[in-house]
């Protein structure tokens, strides 16, 4: 599969309002629908927030700031969900999108982003929805306050709407449990070690069962632990009637590592 992507990096002296108008330039992955789909939403998302990390440092004045606020994206800022809405098809594969990134809530110590993708038409073909937490760097599990949030609020986007604010499996026992397991790859890692974010899904779809309806326009993900490459996680995947599927990744001693779910476009939550 291969990715073309031209991105457009506003000019320092841009102001940090203007980065509600960043946007980046990519076309759809080639390859498996589904598959193809998911993973270039999460992973062109993932680019977004990075170009997103290089114009707030360049809006902060003193060196000690544009480092604090380096530690806290690179090594201090855990994703705790990741919510995923695809309004794409098969026939969208070949479009040339935009992708565009902004801060929708900054409180003391999380923030939320959300991530438009949009045809050249305008049309929108994806949404994304992200909250991360600043936590210490020793654990990683204590929550520390944002080091100029201020900078952060400037960028807020209070206009579009949101998605909605907790998606649940049916109300129903499943009509199907497999427990399975699945091995991380080297290349499913980030520079610091750990599985990255945008991986987690894709491992959730590796263990559907064979033949399963993957058109999903729905996903939902909760980042609970976390794994490393050559770690072998147990999967346990549990079928709806409504074509909903819900995987637990799992560490070989039990501990949740994330929670995926997906949802059909036929019964799957709306904006």
């Amino acid at each position: 599969a291969t990715v073309s992507v031209l991105y457009c990096i506003p000019s320092k002296k841009m102001p940090i309002k203007a980065l509600k108008e960043m946007k980046h330039r990519v076309q759809w992955v080639e390859g498996g629908v589904a598959w193809g789909l998911l993973s270039a939403v999460f992973r062109w998302c993932d680019t977004s927030g990075e170009l997103i990390c290089q114009k707030i440092l360049s809006a902060l004045p003193e060196q000690k700031d544009r480092q604090n606020w380096l530690q806290v994206w690179n090594g201090c800022s855990v994703m705790r969900r990741n919510r995923c809405w695809i309004k794409a098809t098969s026939e969208d594969l070949d479009k040339e999108v935009t992708v565009q990134g902004y801060f929708t809530r900054v409180g003391k110590s999380s923030f939320e982003m959300r991530y438009s993708i949009k045809d050249e038409a305008g049309s929108e073909l994806a949404v994304m929805e992200t909250t991360s937490v600043h936590v210490d760097k020793e654990t990683l599990t204590k929550s520390r306050p944002l080091p100029n949030p201020e900078v952060l609020r400037q960028c807020i986007d209070t206009e579009s709407p949101a998605l909605a604010n907790k998606w649940t499996v049916p109300d129903t026992d499943p009509i199907n449990t497999i427990k399975s397991s699945i091995a991380v790859r080297a290349t499913d890692c980030d520079a610091l070690g750990h599985v990255n974010n945008a991986v987690y899904p894709l491992l959730a779809i590796e263990v559907l069962p064979p033949g399963t309806d993957t058109s999903f326009s729905f996903c939902e993900v909760d980042y609970v632990g976390q794994a490393f490459a050559r770690d072998i996680l147990t999967t346990i995947t549990k079928q709806y009637s409504d074509g909903t599927f819900h995987v637990c990744l799992q560490s070989q001693k039990g501990d949740v590592i994330t929670n995926v779910i997906f949802f059909p476009r036929s019964s799957g939550p709306k904006l």
